[in-house]
């Protein structure tokens, strides 16, 4: 399941092993990547049609939910981020670990 809180390019990765193992064909990969979406990202499945193919959905996940076009929103969180009450350093250290890959594309 994707909810869109987590690193797309790893969900899409695991789902191509899945694809791989299952030597599913495009129509049923499309079914269960379509299926596979939760929360924000689901939200991209009210304005489609049945007919886009697994290229142009897979497009338009990344511009919805994905980091193209986004460096500078993740510079931007990594300048104001700060210690949160209560939170560990090594959780800090994580996210901003991982704020700069995404700002760095």
């Amino acid at each position: 399941m994707y909810d869109g809180s987590t690193c797309l390019e790893t969900f899409l990765a695991n789902m191509k092993n899945f694809v791989a193992f299952l030597q599913w064909d495009e129509e049923t990969e499309l079914f269960h990547l379509r299926a596979s979406l939760r929360g924000l990202a689901s939200q991209l499945l009210k304005d489609l049609y049945l007919d886009v193919t697994l290229a142009e959905f897979t497009c338009l996940l990344w511009k919805h939910c994905g980091t193209i076009d986004q460096e500078e929103r993740f510079w931007t969180k990594l300048r104001t981020r700060r210690l949160k009450a209560g939170e560990e350093l090594q959780s800090m250290y994580n996210d901003i670990c991982h704020l700069i890959s995404l700002a760095l594309g």
